[in-house]
């Protein structure tokens, strides 16, 4: 199976447990949005406000366009930027932020927690999706990939607590990172 069947596969599954875990959540950051597929889909079924964010922003107009034939965007925005420098919002202003398959792809993991930190509220939530080290995921796409240890303390050293990590598909598969602000 190649990784894009996996994905693919997964995809509707993994969405419905990000919308359950975030909802009741007003203002949602994405962060590495890609195709906008989540922004547009958690906009949707939670009525939230989502902002994405990417670093490319090559897929920006395309999901304009999904999210005119969804009737919802009055809820989404997409913008380009770094996650390591979210310098375009104030210090807590999302009640969540969300992060699908892109902690493993950052420069600077420590630094956007940090970001991320301070643009969320007080009890504002965090949700890492991300495939661990050792995973099945590695020999597939050839990349490297965190510890949940070391997910778990670049959580801690950002000041996040009521850190939790599960694993819905199994521990070698794909894991699920929360955490908290204060």
């Amino acid at each position: 199976m190649n990784k894009e069947n996996i994905y693919d596969k997964l995809k509707p599954d993994i969405y419905k447990k990000i919308e359950k875990i975030l909802k009741g959540n007003k203002n949602i950051l994405e962060i590495g949005c890609g195709n906008c597929k989540l922004v547009n889909f958690l906009a949707k079924y939670t009525s939230s406000k989502i902002i994405g964010i990417d670093i490319s922003g090559k897929n920006f107009k395309k999901a304009n366009k999904q999210a005119i034939k969804l009737g919802i965007t009055n809820l989404v925005e997409y913008k380009k930027m770094d996650a390591s420098h979210l310098d375009g919002f104030k210090d807590s202003i999302f009640n969540a932020v969300v992060m699908v398959y892109v902690l493993h792809g950052l420069d600077k993991p420590a630094l956007a927690l940090k970001e991320i930190y301070r643009v969320l509220k007080n009890k504002g939530k965090i949700l890492i999706v991300d495939f661990p080290r050792e995973s099945e995921a590695e020999k597939i796409w050839k990349e490297k990939y965190f510890l949940p240890e070391k997910v778990k303390s670049i959580l801690t050293q950002t000041k996040f607590n009521k850190i939790g990590i599960d694993f819905p598909y199994g521990r070698n598969f794909l894991m699920f990172a929360s955490g908290q602000k204060n």
